[in-house]
């Protein structure tokens, strides 16, 4: 991947970056559509650009607003720019910042929608990253790889996906010895399901396709300050979908038992015990078929639980448009108090960016 790397272990300073942008004055953004650049067709305007940036099981993606390429006099959009720059499948490449800029999206355009309206006619296109192509494939199919990571790599190996996409990160994963089998569902359901099952990310940053173990980059990527550069700070804490003790369940067929483990928790969503004992009877089961052990039943149950306390608390943290922060990394806030002090693991981030300003939405949960 060419360009600066956003998913490091790099730390930012907000006054380095004040520094590097100009005092974050004067928002600006490049739109490369395969390889043509959008802005520099004069009678195009981009009037508003949102980019959702996510480390969770949807895609990413990113919406221009466009104007500028209805022909009034011939009633018509022009075909030139409409062929050259608004086309189904084509490649999608955006930086963003300020004096100097950063690439934060690479994908494809997955939909173009022509608007009349009182207003002049416009465009809106939206964008989404390889795992929307992902979504498209359908097959049933036994791996004959040995390995989870080696099906995890062939998959994502696929030249459909290499179009679209700079490289891809697989961990090792431990894997059972049995067959793996792909039942009637999508390459993106099976790596969902699978990230989902052994407690993995799977997520695209830069255009990078990322099958990773969780919470790897313990560095924050900043730290902010109320007072100084948070607009805006929101902590919801919540018992919603929440339990204390989680069962996962199979069964070997062979010898006719059921397979068991069980995880409790000792979070402590409260300061004193009401949230314990609103909780002390509720208790979540799982059935899943691939466990084959009680070791594989345990630890399943362990990660499940871990995953599900963890979102507990969120947070939702606006600042000016700081285009190195992403998901799949911590970010720091004080002077909020004590309580809402620390490390936040960034869940997905919104930039807007329009003509006068630049700001980024951040949705996060407690780290560990």
């Amino acid at each position: 991947m060419s360009g600066q790397s956003l998913m490091t272990n790099d730390k930012y300073t907000f006054e380095n970056l004040s520094s590097k942008y100009g005092d974050f004055k004067v928002p600006t953004y490049k739109i490369s559509i395969d390889g043509n650049d959008l802005l520099s067709a004069e009678s195009l305007v981009v009037r508003e650009l949102k980019i959702d940036l996510t480390c969770e099981n949807e895609a990413s993606g990113c919406v221009l607003e466009v104007f500028g390429a209805y022909d009034i006099a011939n009633r018509r959009f022009n075909p030139q720019i409409m062929e050259k720059f608004f086309q189904l499948g084509k490649k999608v490449s955006i930086d963003a910042g300020y004096i100097k800029t950063v690439n934060v999206f690479k994908g494809y355009i997955s939909g173009v929608v022509l608007r009349m309206g009182n207003e002049a006619a416009g465009i809106r296109v939206e964008c989404t990253d390889v795992k929307g192509i992902m979504m498209n494939t359908r097959t049933t199919e036994q791996r004959t790889e040995n390995k989870l990571d080696d099906v995890v790599s062939s998959i994502l190996g696929n030249q459909a996906y290499n179009n679209f996409c700079e490289g891809t990160q697989v961990d090792s994963i431990s894997t059972p010895e049995r067959k793996i089998e792909v039942a009637g569902e999508s390459d993106f359901d099976f790596l969902v399901r699978l990230a989902a099952r052994i407690n993995y990310e799977f997520f695209v940053c830069q255009g990078k396709v990322y099958f990773r173990k969780p919470m790897p980059l313990k560095a924050a990527v900043i730290s902010l300050e109320w007072g100084y550069n948070i607009l805006s700070f929101e902590r919801r804490a919540s018992l919603e979908g929440q339990v204390l003790e989680l069962e996962v369940r199979s069964a070997d067929v062979d010898k006719g038992k059921m397979i068991s483990g069980i995880a409790t928790s000792n979070v402590q969503m409260s300061k004193g015990p009401s949230a314990k004992k609103a909780l002390q009877k509720l208790k979540k089961v799982v059935v899943d078929s691939s466990v084959g052990s009680e070791q594989e039943a345990q630890e399943r149950a362990e990660v499940l639980l871990k995953k599900l306390n963890q979102s507990y608390v969120t947070a939702n943290i606006e600042c000016i448009g700081i285009p190195e922060i992403v998901p799949g990394r911590f970010i720091n806030v004080k002077k909020l108090g004590s309580d809402l002090d620390g490390d936040y693991y960034i869940l997905r981030v919104t930039h807007s960016i329009n003509e006068s300003f630049f700001s980024t939405l951040i949705e996060a949960r407690l780290g560990d």
